[in-house]
């Protein structure tokens, strides 16, 4: 039977084009990324024509997923998640570089369609119950990180906690600059830059603003972007 399948592809122009092509894209996803999976019922839900270079998946838990939208560039990047119930979706056409970070529960990162960086761009979440969420057609550079939490709790003279973890939203079509940190509890709002170096230590919902400096204000406003 197989030697009658390969005498009939053979054959067949076409259909030799489409399974040499299905073996390639095969070959590419398989050999592009290492995984190392401990647990029950986690997922990896990767397109085929999504492109890994030099990637690792590494998962400790149960019930994690990681989706990989078509059209992804995927290079020197690693995706660590520790914990139970975490969800990484990265949409259409995402160029990505850099970590993505889960430990905790029911944690979620989602990147939107478009959105690329260049490279060293860490989201981190290391709580339960928080995401990070970014939209489309956003332009990161190099040396970027966006965290939701302190990493150690800090409390008043009462026991009271005053640096609480929180989710951050970066909407559509933000750029954001060289060396800039992005910290909990922000939202940043559609059509903005963040100037190279900016620590945002706080929400800027307003659109078509320039946010500069240490800690991160508007410096211009009416503004607008393109590649």
């Amino acid at each position: 039977m197989k030697e009658k399948i390969k005498k009939l592809v053979n054959k067949n122009p076409f259909l030799k084009d489409i399974i040499d092509e299905m073996r390639e894209k095969k070959k590419r996803f398989s050999s592009k990324f290492d995984k190392n999976i401990i647990g029950k019922e986690n997922s990896l839900k990767i397109d085929p024509t999504a492109f890994f270079n030099n990637c690792v998946i590494d998962i400790d838990g149960n019930n994690n997923t990681v989706i990989v939208d078509k059209n992804c560039q995927l290079n020197n990047l690693k995706i660590h998640i520790q914990g139970n119930d975490n969800l990484l979706v990265l949409n259409e056409s995402v160029k990505f570089n850099g970590l993505f970070w889960l430990t905790g529960n029911k944690g979620k990162i989602e990147i939107g369609a478009g959105t690329t960086t260049e490279y060293n761009v860490m989201l981190q979440i290391s709580e339960d119950n928080l995401s990070i969420q970014v939209g489309e057609d956003c332009m990161f550079s190099s040396n970027i990180l966006v965290w939701t939490q302190d990493w150690h709790h800090i409390y008043d003279l009462e026991g009271n906690l005053i640096n609480e973890s929180k989710s951050v939203i970066i909407k559509d079509h933000v750029w954001i600059g060289y060396d800039s940190k992005i910290l909990k509890g922000v939202t940043i709002g559609s059509n903005n830059i963040i100037g190279a170096g900016a620590v945002v230590t706080k929400s800027y919902e307003e659109e078509n603003v320039v946010i500069a400096g240490n800690p991160g204000r508007i410096v211009k406003r009416d503004i607008t972007w393109k590649r």
